[in-house]
């Protein structure tokens, strides 16, 4: 066990002279927050399929585009007029095969289409002014169509993405829909009705309502207080819906159609939801991350005990919520008060590397290696001698 200690030792030692910070315990699964200031009032993000680039919809008419390895924006895309929160830009996602951007312009009843080779918007016909009340918007796996929630028609709308063809009053949900979100077959649709706290589950080949799931605890909701986010987590196993004016946060199993869980307001004296607004989930389903927009963080949840695992800090009144697939080390959160996006690192590395030249890592591993070999070399020279 002595020697074990001293390997151990010696390879940290040949890390810090790398130029490297070793960390070990708690500390490497704390989470760090930084702030990129961005647009007014963004209210949702949304992340391309490799992680490299994330996208902010802004109250100011405007998109901010993140590269996400150096934290800075890149590029603002004018994408509508600005308007007073929640009448611009809106709902935001990048298609699975990351060719396109859509974001929903409430107050102009339209969805502008982002070319992200180019950075190009256009309105297509179909897509512009003959909305009504865009909020959400979702792309099926195959990236071939995309679901908006129609707040002010009831209904879910249906865009097909080669032709910019929409198919308006197809799915008819419940009142004021809000959120969507697919599971990863892109099978089935789920989506909040802010005013009557219900789910609808929808049939995306019959594109018809197959369930209703009550997540609310009153029949009516002023719009936007009721059930209002909405995540299917990406094994598919369940769906988490944000319940604004109830502070809490239900669960319903896929399998079931109903409400298996819900998380009270409060998971302690000191941890309270307030305002519950955006969900996602880490790839492995294991945390839920839930924005509090009536406060100023982020709650992780364990998704098996359903306990409170981390509080995070963020900006002012935080909206939407983005993390990376993959390891899912990486969160972002627009923050509709303070003009920002919070970028979360949600898994530390082992080793931080100062510095960009990876030969650095590189020489890092190397020496470490000799001083593993030369510690077992000198063990056994040590044995042989006893002899």
């Amino acid at each position: 066990m002595k020697n074990s200690r001293k390997f151990v030792s010696l390879a940290s030692v040949a890390i810090l002279l790398a130029g490297g910070v070793l960390l070990s315990g708690s500390a490497a699964n704390a989470v760090s927050v930084s702030n990129i200031t961005v647009g007014a009032s963004p209210i949702g993000v949304a992340l391309s399929p490799d992680g490299v680039t994330a996208y902010a919809s802004n109250s100011d008419g405007t998109v901010s585009k993140i590269d996400t390895k150096t934290n800075a924006v890149v590029k603002t895309i004018t994408v509508g007029s600005a308007a007073p929160l929640g009448q611009g830009p809106y709902g935001i996602a990048v298609s699975p095969d990351g060719k396109l951007v859509y974001v929903t312009v409430n107050g102009e009843n339209s969805v502008a289409v982002i070319d992200t080779a180019t950075d190009v918007v256009s309105h297509p016909q179909g897509y512009t002014g003959l909305f009504s009340g865009p909020y959400a918007v979702v792309f099926s796996p195959d990236s071939s169509t995309a679901y908006v929630t129609q707040a002010d028609a009831g209904n879910v709308a249906v865009l097909h993405t080669a032709t910019n063809i929409v198919d308006f009053s197809t799915i008819l949900v419940g009142n004021i829909p809000w959120g969507i979100a697919l599971n990863p077959s892109g099978d089935r649709a789920y989506v909040t009705n802010t005013g009557d706290g219900t789910v609808s589950i929808i049939d995306t080949e019959n594109k018809s309502v197959l369930y209703s799931v009550r997540t609310g605890t009153h029949e009516k909701y002023e719009q936007g207080q009721g059930a209002l986010g909405v995540a299917v987590s990406p094994n598919g196993a369940f769906v988490y819906v944000t319940n604004n004016q109830d502070n809490t946060v239900s669960v319903i199993d896929t399998v079931t159609h109903t409400v298996t869980f819900t998380y009270p307001t409060a998971f302690n004296a000191t941890s309270s939801f307030a305002g519950p607004y955006a969900v996602a989930f880490s790839p492995d389903s294991a945390t839920a991350y839930v924005t509090n927009n009536d406060g100023a963080n982020v709650f992780a949840i364990d998704t098996t005990t359903h306990a409170l695992k981390d509080t995070i800090e963020v900006g002012t009144n935080p909206y939407g919520i983005a993390v990376s697939g993959g390891s899912g080390s990486m969160g972002y959160v627009a923050n509709t008060g303070s003009d920002s996006v919070s970028v979360l690192t949600l898994i530390a590395p082992v080793l931080a590397v100062t510095g960009t030249d990876t030969s650095v890592l590189a020489l890092a591993g190397g020496l470490s290696l000799l001083l593993i070999l030369g510690g077992f070399a000198a063990v056994r020279m040590r044995a042989t001698a006893r002899r």
